[in-house]
């Protein structure tokens, strides 16, 4: 006889890439005890890796509810570690958030043991939008995940794009959507370098994201609440909740949005490289220059809104 393993198909799998090796590493676990507010249920797999600061300190966690009495938000981690080939040999372990091989294997290996309807990947770390991180490397090189214990290694855009198409031909699954808690990431030269058989949506802020990050308690127990909703739904909510955050605490202003990384690459490459056409070939450099000194930005100048660069040299 033939025995079959069958793994119960949940409504999603909320996978959470957590590079906190650097001064990020008490956050990572302050939002993981958000996490375990809420935890996995019957409808939904709550799956994080988290790479604490310093050597032989990476963790592979299916997130489970703290029924702890008092405050969720406690300083400790109540649920159980898993095991998995791409962790490696032997406790305790040590990867390189920083290798694209790393993310790769780490979503293919939760996409195949925790197949669900939808599937949601949040990457956790500092963002650098499209330039380099700090001076770290090149300027042409842009970058998320940094891992100082690997050598101050991280994810380039290039890599990153590598990374999940690399996902989906092992899983032949699409990721519904890709979230940055990370700084400057809603970009558009970030999704285009995504294949939109790769990703559907991408939420994210064009902005620095503060510490806290995402709202995870507010956002899992939407998603939990109604587990059959679609990914345009769940995307909207992220969205929402994480402003809601913000919305009541004083100098502190934020951004985030979903974008559709099909239509990105189908409608706002095209147009933007028609733009940049024609601005060259109109050689109006003097008010160019003027409209660019007079566009929104957000921490870094270099990072202008494109929208509003448009309506700067249309007006």
């Amino acid at each position: 006889s033939v025995t079959a393993n069958f793994v119960p198909l949940k409504d999603w799998t909320f996978m959470v890439y957590m590079g906190a090796d650097n001064n990020l590493d008490q956050n990572g676990v302050d939002d993981l005890n958000e996490m375990e507010a809420v935890g996995s249920t019957s409808n939904v797999n709550v799956i994080a890796l988290l790479d604490r600061f310093g050597p032989n300190n990476t963790t592979l966690y299916q997130v489970q509810k703290d029924n702890t009495a008092g405050d969720p938000h406690l300083t400790s981690i109540v649920s159980t570690p898993l095991t998995a080939p791409f962790m490696g040999a032997g406790q305790p372990y040590e990867l390189n958030t920083g290798d694209p091989a790393t993310l790769a294997n780490f979503a293919t290996w939760t996409m195949q043991n925790y197949p669900a309807n939808h599937y949601a990947l949040i990457l956790w770390n500092h963002g650098a939008g499209w330039r380099a991180m700090a001076a770290l490397a090149p300027a042409t090189v842009k970058g998320i995940g940094l891992d100082e214990t690997s050598g101050n290694n991280y994810i380039n855009t290039p890599q990153l794009g590598t990374a999940l198409a690399s996902i989906k031909a092992a899983t032949t699954k699409t990721i519904d959507i890709l979230g940055f808690d990370a700084c400057e990431m809603q970009m558009a030269e970030i999704a285009s370098e995504i294949n939109p058989n790769s990703v559907n949506l991408m939420v994210g802020s064009e902005d620095n994201v503060p510490a806290d990050g995402y709202d995870y308690n507010t956002l899992l127990t939407h998603l939990t609440a109604t587990p059959s909703q679609d990914a345009s739904t769940f995307a909207t909510s992220m969205v929402n909740s994480y402003i809601a955050a913000y919305a009541a605490t004083s100098n502190i202003y934020v951004t985030m949005s979903s974008a559709n990384v099909g239509l990105v690459n189908s409608q706002v490459d095209p147009a933007v490289t028609a733009f940049a056409n024609a601005l060259i070939a109109s050689g109006d450099k003097a008010n160019i220059n003027t409209a660019r000194s007079l566009t929104d930005f957000y921490s870094d100048p270099t990072y202008v809104d494109l929208y509003d660069f448009a309506e700067k040299i249309s007006a």
